[in-house]
């Protein structure tokens, strides 16, 4: 399916947008034709519900009476677009290739007011995890997480039996899901220069699980990772 790549914009007509001329699209139709940035997101949300405002990726939307294929957002680049171009040029005829017919370049931070908060009542994390699109199912109670619990941080007595004397850099600590916690701890990797790789596997598995309840890969702990890699974090 031909198609038009880019970020399109969260509020309306896109003031920079890119056309390819002599694309099959234009020999038949005139830019006016093309849906406009509103349009594609007010369609796709109305296809997908809420993933048709997902800030990074949404599910791509179909215009078949156009024989076109939109893609925006977050993680659509003008590079991708251009690459795609160049290459269907070069391989005209020899590869089946989407052709490019043009994209838009704008700036889409609006959506993150979503990440802002604050979240309340009952369903408080649910808002919470649409916000952030975390696909973590069920229940999920809120529980005050210190947020950064790792080894240097976690104080022991010396001596043969050490006990826990303190708990220290409480800077992250707020009100999370249950799940963070672990999540977070799991995640984050000590210096390898203080901590190598054989005290942090020891940490990860034999430590951590006795300080935190666990939770599971598939459900939990990968979704939350989705979210942290997707933003950077």
């Amino acid at each position: 399916m031909t198609g038009v790549e880019g970020g399109l914009d969260d509020s309306g007509d896109s003031p920079n947008i890119t056309t390819i001329p002599d694309s099959s699209f234009f020999k038949e139709h005139q830019t006016s034709t093309l849906p406009t940035p509103a349009e594609v997101r007010a369609d796709n949300e109305e296809a997908v519900k809420e993933w048709g405002n997902w800030f990074n990726r949404p599910p791509p939307i179909k215009y078949p009476s156009l024989g076109l294929f939109v893609k925006y957002r977050a993680n659509t680049t003008v590079v991708e677009a251009e690459t795609q171009h160049m290459v269907y040029k070069q391989l005209r005829g020899k590869v089946p290739v989407p052709e490019v017919f043009g994209w838009t370049e704008d700036v889409f931070l609006s959506s993150h007011r979503n990440l802002a908060g604050p979240f309340h009542g009952a369903d408080a994390v649910q808002k919470f995890q649409e916000g952030c699109y975390i696909q973590i199912d069920g229940d999920v109670p809120v529980v005050f997480t210190h947020d950064d619990l790792v080894p240097p941080n976690i104080m022991l007595s010396s001596g043969p039996n050490p006990k826990v004397v303190a708990v220290i850099d409480w800077g992250q600590a707020g009100w999370y899901p249950a799940y963070w916690e672990y999540c977070k701890a799991h995640r984050v990797r000590v210096n390898p220069d203080a901590f190598d790789d054989v005290l942090y596997e020891e940490w990860i598995t034999r430590y951590l699980p006795i300080i935190l309840d666990p939770v599971d890969d598939e459900t939990v702990y990968h979704p939350w990772l989705w979210f942290v890699l997707s933003k950077g974090i």
